[in-house]
């Protein structure tokens, strides 16, 4: 977060004063662009049993003994996704002239997909059945069972999400940008799901851990849902990007750009039953943006 701050201020330092356009009517604000961008998060396994027994405490799941299993580790970004609408403003300069395109103001609506906690536990057994010798090798007959349970809550969020940005030269086709972001929102759908798997099969190996043969036993699963009421969600990030014009020659090309964008993030989610849960995230997002 440190050497994202440092960007920032670099930017802001460079471009003091840069690319300031004439007004044709002096309105605090006009209208310049329009975007649209979608990302994804990475989710950290970091949901405790205790959280999700607050969330669904007649889970028959959630409720079993699981002594001796062992909890996952890492990311899964699979079921976290962004889509956002903006539109970009640009600042009356302080002569009432002419107008600052740097830092520019966007602003627009958003559609999160997130998962505010996740976990995952795992036990697998390994029983030795029997040892062969065929040909003067030896070979043994492993059973292997493994169970595992999944744990996530899933919320679908609207969002009001904002950003000021201060952008390196618009009359290169390639350009950086950095900024300050926040997001403030509701859930339409909330729910906690839980998944239990239990699943055996045959192994036989030799003394070297080779695998020679298997053959699956047995398979079998679990699975859960307990919706809840809505909650509210907000975030505060740092966007760090980079830009490409589509041309600089075609009058109509040399409005579109395209980005991507890094914004490590500090995010809070309030879920009723279980109370605030804070986070820090990275998202990753890419976009087109249409000058107007």
């Amino acid at each position: 977060m440190r050497s994202s701050l440092l960007f920032v201020l670099f930017l802001s330092f460079s471009n003091i004063g840069f690319a300031q356009e004439y007004a044709k009517e002096s309105k605090r604000v006009v209208l310049s662009s329009l975007s649209f961008e979608t990302g994804f998060y990475y989710n950290d396994f970091d949901g405790s049993l205790d959280s999700f027994k607050k969330f669904a405490p007649d889970s028959k799941i959630l409720n079993k003994d699981y002594t001796g299993y062992t909890a996952s580790s890492g990311y899964n970004g699979s079921s976290n996704s962004v889509y956002s609408l903006l539109v970009g403003f640009d600042i009356l300069a302080a002569d009432k002239s002419t107008y600052q395109t740097n830092p520019m103001f966007n602003i627009g609506l958003g559609y999160y997909v997130t998962t505010p906690l996740e976990n995952s536990l795992g036990l697998q057994e390994v029983t030795r059945i029997d040892t062969t010798m065929i040909g003067g090798a030896t070979f043994y007959l492993d059973s292997t069972r493994t169970r595992t349970s999944n744990f996530k809550i899933d919320s679908k969020q609207i969002r009001l999400q904002g950003e000021f940005l201060l952008r390196s030269s618009q009359a290169s086709r390639l350009s950086i940008h950095g900024g300050i972001g926040f997001s403030l929102g509701y859930s339409v759908s909330t729910a906690f799901r839980t998944l239990e798997t239990d699943w055996s099969w045959e192994e036989t190996r030799d003394t070297n851990g080779g695998y020679v043969e298997s053959n699956l036993g047995y398979f079998d699963s679990e699975f859960e849902v307990y919706n809840s009421q809505g909650h509210f969600a907000s975030s505060l990030s740092i966007p760090l990007g980079l830009g490409l014009r589509l041309s600089k020659k075609s009058a109509l090309l040399s409005r579109f750009k395209l980005y991507i964008e890094v914004s490590p993030e500090l995010r809070w989610t309030s879920i009723p039953e279980i109370g605030l849960v804070s986070q820090q995230r990275n998202r990753y997002t890419g976009g087109l943006e249409f000058k107007i």
